[in-house]
């Protein structure tokens, strides 16, 4: 099943995700995770908004990583629910 959305990254690339942040097309923020490790599906979006599945659409997601060496870098793109 692919249930949810979240950061994937190989080991001893990435220190932590300083944010993970969905919204839909008008701007409103579906999801909201800070400070968790890449790779943990339970920490991920799952597609709902307070308590409620979404309707298949795209979504825009926005995410702050920092990496091992200490750089911060900003990952964006979108996610569908079909």
């Amino acid at each position: 099943l692919n249930d949810y959305f979240l950061i994937f990254a190989a080991p001893g690339v990435v220190r932590e995700i300083k944010s993970l942040q969905v919204y839909d097309r008008w701007g409103n923020q579906l999801f909201l995770n800070e400070n968790f490790q890449p790779n943990e599906e339970r920490l991920g979006w799952n597609g709902s908004f307070r308590g409620q599945r979404m309707n298949p659409g795209v979504y825009v997601w926005w995410a702050e990583v920092e990496l091992i060496s200490g750089e911060k870098i900003i990952m964006k793109g979108d996610v569908t629910i079909v």
